[in-house]
């Protein structure tokens, strides 16, 4: 929809073996690093709460998991997100389902 190629990202289907063992997991995951990392450097941006963006993707870390090079490591306090005007729409794993926030809730 937005244009992305994650063609070379790893998926995961199976949280844990018990995912593994009854095969009844459905869909699939991507590492938020992994796809952070695969978006050339040129698209990368620092969000500001008093601009004005096209829709894409977000992500949130903290500064100390991103390397000197810029790539975001693997640390578990991240997330994504698609922006769309001053919302963003993201998936919330405590109550399994999307969530929409402000863009000021991020920042």
């Amino acid at each position: 929809m937005l244009g992305y190629d994650l063609s070379k990202a790893a998926f995961c289907k199976y949280r844990t073996l018990a995912d593994k063992k009854a095969d009844t997991v459905t869909g699939a995951t991507m590492r938020v690093d992994v796809i952070f990392n695969q978006i050339s450097k040129r698209n990368r941006h620092a969000t500001s709460k008093y601009q004005c963006y096209p829709a894409g993707l977000i992500f949130v870390t903290q500064k100390i998991n991103l390397n000197m090079n810029g790539d975001m490591g693997s640390m578990p306090r991240k997330h994504i997100g698609i922006l769309a005007g001053f919302s963003v729409y993201h998936y919330g794993n405590t109550d399994n389902k999307v969530k929409k926030h402000d863009l000021n809730y991020f920042m």
